[in-house]
């Protein structure tokens, strides 16, 4: 039952994109309803009891290689199983509102397509039992996002958008990456109850806080944080659907999801000042968020900055 909610949306996403032409658009919205409609169902029938008790399933091993062992899994507990509600109920809502917005578009099932598997991915990054696995659900969003803001390729400054977007976000992926092989480093794993475990009396203090740097600055590119919020404002080359899946409600989420699963990391006493910092990230994110967006006449832009606001 656990792993159906992942597995639909990803079945989903592979049939409308090896089969999509043979589908009628009318087929393919009955195909996304059915999965889509199927999924909410299992995380109805598991949600009550995961966030009493969290539920870790461990579908196979995945890497051993000398001292790391790492199994291939998905945790479900009340912060995975809260964002998966939003972004299923999103991405379903935009999912349909997508086959009235481009339902003469002959790239419909391109589109469909990866949108659902840009829905996979960002499951597979919040279900993700390990760091690791999180940084594939990480690098795949990023990927639908570069696809779906390019979608109509035949406009120069849609491709202009997609490559400013992917580029800004490579800062912060490099930044995940060398978070990763720190922790690697430090704690020989990356399975999260392990790394929490062990922070509590491992003594790199130096290099824990270094970690937590890298993970930080992940998640401000991915959320569009001041310094990272240029690639933001030109997204809006893709599909409106995009801008409304990708840019205001889940891709954002990715990055304050990256926050709440280090939050143990973070609330160290050698790391105080980390969290003053962040705080006042936000606040400064908060301020030009704002002015940019009462002084901006485009409502997809002051939606968008509406909405980084609201995260915050």
């Amino acid at each position: 039952m656990l792993a159906t909610i992942t597995c639909l949306i990803g079945l989903n996403a592979a049939l409308i994109l090896l089969f999509g032409r043979f589908f009628t658009p009318c087929n393919l919205q009955s195909l996304v309803i059915y999965h889509f409609i199927t999924a909410f169902i299992s995380l109805h029938f598991v949600c009550i009891k995961v966030i009493t008790y969290p539920a870790t399933l461990i579908i196979a091993p995945w890497i051993k290689v000398h001292f790391i062992s790492l199994n291939f899994g998905l945790l479900y507990d009340s912060v995975s199983i809260i964002i998966s509600l939003i972004i299923l109920l999103v991405s379903f809502v935009v999912h349909l509102y997508s086959f009235f917005y481009i339902k003469h578009d002959p790239h419909l099932p391109r589109f469909i397509g990866t949108l659902s598997l840009f829905t996979f991915f960002i499951l597979i990054l919040v279900t993700a039992n390990n760091f690791l696995q999180t940084f594939i659900g990480w690098e795949g969003v990023g990927f639908c996002s570069y696809l779906l803001i390019s979608f109509w390729f035949t406009r120069i400054s849609a491709g202009k958008a997609a490559f400013k977007a992917i580029l800004i976000n490579k800062i912060g992926d490099i930044a995940f990456f060398l978070g990763l092989c720190l922790l690697i480093f430090v704690f020989k794993t990356t399975e999260f109850h392990t790394v929490f475990i062990s922070s509590t009396f491992n003594s790199n203090t130096t290099l824990i806080t270094l970690t937590i740097l890298c993970f930080i600055v992940a998640a401000l590119s991915k959320s569009a944080q001041i310094g990272f919020h240029i690639w933001l404002t030109d997204a809006i080359e893709g599909p409106t659907p995009v801008s409304a899946l990708l840019h205001a409600a889940t891709i954002v989420t990715a990055g304050v999801y990256l926050l709440i699963r280090i939050s143990p990391l973070l609330f160290l006493p050698t790391n105080i000042l980390i969290t003053h910092g962040l705080f006042i990230i936000s606040i400064l994110t908060l301020i030009l968020s704002g002015i940019i967006a009462v002084n901006d006449f485009d409502i997809k832009k002051i939606i968008r900055f509406l909405l980084v606001i609201i995260w915050l």
